[in-house]
C-alpha cells in the first residue's frame, strides 16, 4: 500500500486536483480526518517454530498496525524504527 493520501484520493477521483486554483485550502479536511487503508493477504500455514516479518517503509508517526481482527494493533513511534 504505498502512497500518500492526497494523491491516493486524487487517483481514485474523491477530490479534485490539490494545485489547481484554491482547491489546496478546499481539501484541508484529508489531513485532519482519519484513514484507513486496508488489503488482504493470503499467507501459508506457519510451523510451531516458525514467525513471520512484516517489514514496512514509509509509516506515519501515530499510526495503527494490526489485522482486522485485532482489537489491540502496534502503535508506530517516531523514533523506533518498525
Amino acid at each position: 500500500m504505498p502512497g500518500h493520501l492526497t494523491p491516493d484520493l486524487l487517483a481514485a477521483g474523491l477530490v479534485p486536483d490539490p494545485y489547481r486554483d484554491d482547491n489546496e485550502a478546499a481539501l484541508a479536511w484529508v489531513g485532519r480526518s482519519d484513514w484507513t487503508y486496508a488489503t488482504d493477504l493470503e499467507l501459508e500455514a506457519l510451523g510451531p517454530d516458525e514467525h513471520l516479518d512484516l517489514a514496512f517503509d514509509g509509516l506515519d508517526t501515530g499510526m495503527s498496525l494490526g489485522p482486522s481482527n485485532d482489537e489491540h494493533p502496534a502503535r508506530v513511534g517516531s523514533r523506533r524504527p518498525t
